[in-house]
C-alpha cells in the first residue's frame, strides 16, 4: 500500500481512481433513502471552500483502498475562535474493512498535523454510523487529552 497526498488537484490516475471508489458508497437519507457523492472533476474543491483542505489516498496499484480529508479551520466554540482539523470524507473500501488501511491513514495524518505545528484541536462528523458508534458522539483518538495513549507517545 502506497499513501499519495494531494493539497491542489488530482493527477489523472488517481483521479479516475477515485471516481471509481466514490461509487462503492452510499449516505442516508432519511429512513429508507440514500445519495451518492461525486467530487469529481475537482476533488478538493469543495473541501478547500472550508479551509485547507489535504486528501490522502491509500492506493494498492490502480486501487484506491481509503481515503480521508482533512480541512484546517477556524471553529468558534464556547465564544472562542479555535484553529481546529475537520476529519471528512474518510472511507474504506468495504473489502478491506479490518485490514491496516485506517491506521495508516491516521498514522500519516497525525505526523503531517504534529509536523505543520500549531492547534492538535480535530473533529468529524459520522454520517451512517454503525453500532458501535455512541450517540453522544464519536472522539477520535488521533490526539488524546490523556497521557499514556499509544498515540500521544
Amino acid at each position: 500500500m502506497i499513501l499519495r497526498s494531494f493539497t491542489a488537484e488530482l493527477d489523472a490516475e488517481t483521479a479516475e481512481a477515485m471516481n471509481a471508489f466514490e461509487k462503492e458508497f452510499s449516505y442516508p437519507l432519511g429512513e429508507t433513502d440514500r445519495f451518492r457523492i461525486s467530487h469529481q472533476p475537482h476533488y478538493l474543491r469543495f473541501f478547500q471552500a472550508m479551509g485547507k483542505a489535504h486528501l490522502l489516498v491509500a492506493m494498492k496499484g490502480d486501487t484506491v483502498l481509503g481515503s480521508l480529508v482533512t480541512v484546517r479551520r477556524q471553529i468558534i466554540v464556547g465564544g472562542e475562535q479555535l484553529d481546529a482539523h475537520y476529519f471528512c470524507d474518510l472511507k474504506i473500501l468495504p473489502a478491506t474493512r479490518g485490514s491496516r488501511t485506517l491506521a495508516r491513514l491516521f498514522a500519516a495524518t497525525q505526523s503531517r498535523i504534529r509536523a505543520a505545528g500549531g492547534s492538535l484541536a480535530c473533529y468529524g462528523v459520522v454520517m451512517d454510523a454503525c453500532p458501535a458508534t455512541t450517540p453522544a458522539g464519536l472522539r477520535f483518538p488521533l490526539f488524546p487529552q490523556s497521557a499514556g495513549s499509544p498515540f500521544c507517545d
